[in-house]
């Protein structure tokens, strides 16, 4: 499934605003470990959903499966994933 470049910018425009809310949100606090665990914790979360969409896997379940569960354990599962296309 190829997605056209307008999808791409506008994925990497919300991840953007969410660490820029989240970062803004915690500024008056001072920037805590919370706040870079959280802006990583999504944007590994992204990283994986773009690597099961090259493997033909719908890009938004495995961005909330990522973030609701952990990037690291599914991007294990990505990884030993096999690639449909592939015969």
């Amino acid at each position: 499934m190829k997605i056209g470049k307008q999808e791409v910018q506008t994925r990497s425009v919300f991840l953007f605003i969410y660490c820029a809310l989240v970062a803004f949100l915690t500024y008056s606090n001072g920037f805590n470990f919370l706040t870079y665990w959280l802006i990583g914790w999504v944007v590994v979360s992204h990283l994986v959903a773009e690597a099961a969409e090259r493997k033909n896997r719908n890009y938004t379940s495995f961005l909330f499966l990522s973030i609701l569960v952990s990037p690291l354990l599914m991007g294990i599962i990505v990884a030993v994933m096999a690639n449909p296309d592939k015969k």
